[in-house]
């Protein structure tokens, strides 16, 4: 296979006030082989329209971190080598954290206390590591105050807080994923299931649940169970169909201009060894994942990313942050969404940044 390049350019445009300011900053991740193939992924980011906050000059920027996980130390490791960050906030952090900047005792579900946090230290930008304060609306009130934020707002975080509203979205934007039913406390369950009999279970809560909402089971007793409990708490349940393969994970950083593809990754959600026992949110990753070859990531880019990009830039309100693409491989090559998260995949973040070698902040604040 000869080798490959992929070039996107990402131009931003997410400021309020327009101002004549341009920049822009080439990201080169490191060469991943696959196979025999070279890639090579080139990011380019343009900022127009930016209007500084002249209250906050200064040589570099202060990021806030929003997390306390082994995503948030990979970023703040990431920040930490940017040229264009001054000073880096986490909230509430970790151990690993304290040796490339500040922890605060803050909870990143305490919406409130963070908007204080950000306000108190003239915080620049500020980049959310989980989904539930994007959920939460923290993104909407950040950029009421002013203060960019990399990650969704409420809006798109329904993408990954709603199983339901990803599969409208993959629906309205065309992107193949698998047929699901929606049950209810009216729905005839031994039915749904009877129809889907001769293949394993797929049965997912429409709430957000960590990365274990999901049962994979072809124990008709464990599924009623598990359906019974869902709707009891959730008020319905999605019952997909089987799809079998290979599962890699790819993160889009976009915002309502551009997007660029970061290189794919695959991570081990079952717990125990040998991919037994409940899922987990992610045992294990390593990048890149060689089962995304070059002809696998152009159906990727064609089928699923380019359609999902061009759904979210019609919508009133532009996406901003990473989209996290989770794939399921089929014998044939052909790509299918399993799901949409809204963030930085953990622990898939923590072997993907180090592939990029350039100003992380950069691509960070201009996708902010």
């Amino acid at each position: 296979m000869k080798p490959g390049r992929y070039s996107h350019n990402v131009i931003n445009a997410r400021r309020r006030t327009p101002i004549s300011v341009a920049s822009a900053t080439s990201l080169i991740c490191a060469s991943c082989p696959i196979k025999h193939m070279k890639t090579v992924v080139i990011l380019r980011l343009k900022r127009l329209n930016y209007q500084p906050n002249t209250t906050r000059h200064r040589m570099g920027r202060r990021v806030l971190v929003v997390g306390g996980g082994g995503r948030e130390h990979a970023l703040c490791r990431a920040l930490s080598a940017s040229t264009s960050i001054n000073e880096i906030h986490i909230a509430p952090g970790n151990a690993g954290t304290l040796h490339y900047g500040t922890n605060h005792d803050v909870a990143a579900s305490n919406i409130e206390a963070l908007l204080a946090l950000a306000d108190h230290h003239d915080i620049d930008f500020v980049v959310v590591g989980p989904e539930a304060p994007l959920c939460d609306g923290l993104a909407d009130q950040l950029i009421a105050m002013n203060i960019p934020c990399f990650g969704p707002q409420r809006l798109h975080a329904e993408l990954e807080g709603s199983k339901l509203f990803a599969k409208k979205a993959m629906d309205a934007a065309g992107v193949p994923t698998a047929e699901y039913d929606v049950m209810d406390a009216t729905t005839d369950v031994d039915s749904c299931l009877d129809a889907r009999s001769h293949e394993p279970w797929v049965i997912k809560r429409d709430v957000l649940a960590g990365g274990k909402g999901v049962v994979v089971t072809s124990n008709r007793q464990e599924a009623l169970e598990f359906i019974d409990k869902s709707i009891q708490s959730d008020g319905h349940v999605l019952l997909e169909r089987f799809l079998p393969g290979e599962e890699a994970s790819m993160l889009v950083v976009m915002d309502k201009s551009g997007y660029v593809c970061l290189p794919a990754s695959q991570d081990h959600k079952r717990a125990y060894d040998g991919d037994t026992g409940p899922n987990t949110g992610g045992m294990g990753a390593y990048c890149p994942a060689p089962v995304i070859t070059e002809s696998i990531h152009e159906k990727v880019l064609q089928r699923i990313v380019h359609p999902m990009f061009t759904h979210l830039s019609s919508m009133h309100v532009p996406y901003r942050g990473v989209l996290y693409v989770g794939l399921m491989i089929d014998a044939k090559g052909d790509p299918y969404v399993v799901e949409f998260n809204v963030r930085f995949g953990d622990p898939e973040c923590q072997v993907t940044l180090p592939l990029i070698e350039g100003d992380v902040g950069e691509l960070l604040f201009g996708a902010a």
